[in-house]
């Protein structure tokens, strides 16, 4: 293992969203005044690229969480974007539909994971016009109802994936990765038992 793997933009900028999630996403990041958090950021931006036993800890980090979409990116950009102001970009019911296409998606392209194994949705991703149709007009009804995030993770999934961005050559990559479905997952579950059971869900948290 002493060649790199050499990663490209795409993936750096993963790797620097996801540890930049992370550390703001910590009590101790909320507290610190700006320019602190500027330098906490910054030296996020380096550290995936500073390499170990031949590799970089980007690489590193993508042989344990695969790769990161564009999705996840959005989602880790928006968070990032109010550990700094406390404002979010978008709504939590913005926040909710896009979970819940991250899901339908993830059932697509997980069948054998939720028992569907005789229908495999992953290969609408290579290249397929009617898909990539059918997503620019979920991205247009997003952008009518004014969720601005979820369509630009879309539409900017889409425009990646026609660029030939990442490694991946289908359209889902740049759409779901594993940690962001097992997310999405968990969170619309736990949305419906807050709904079903607001008291006791109000109570464990």
């Amino acid at each position: 293992m002493g060649k790199s793997l050499s990663i490209n933009f795409v993936e750096w900028l993963g790797m620097f969203l996801l540890a930049a999630g992370l550390v703001a996403s910590t009590p101790i990041f909320r507290k610190r005044r700006t320019i602190t958090k500027i330098l906490a950021i910054a030296i996020c931006a380096v550290v995936p690229m500073i390499p170990i036993g031949g590799l970089t800890v980007a690489e590193y980090m993508l042989t344990i969480v695969g790769h990161i979409s564009v999705t996840s990116m959005a989602l880790l950009a928006a968070a990032l974007y109010r550990s700094f102001n406390d404002r979010r970009i978008f709504r939590d019911c913005e926040r909710n539909i896009l979970l819940a296409f991250v899901v339908a998606g993830s059932l697509m392209v997980f069948p054998e994971t939720f028992g569907f194994d005789q229908f495999n949705g992953y290969e609408l991703g290579f290249g397929s016009v009617v898909f990539s149709i059918g997503l620019m007009s979920i991205s247009l009804a997003f952008v009518l109802l004014r969720m601005y995030v979820a369509a630009a993770a879309i539409v900017l999934g889409v425009a990646a994936f026609e660029l030939q961005l990442a490694v991946s050559n289908n359209l889902w990559d740049y759409l779901i990765d594993p940690a962001l479905a097992i997310y999405a997952c968990a969170a619309i579950v736990w949305l419906i038992v807050r709904r079903i059971f607001p008291g006791q869900a109000t109570t464990a948290s």
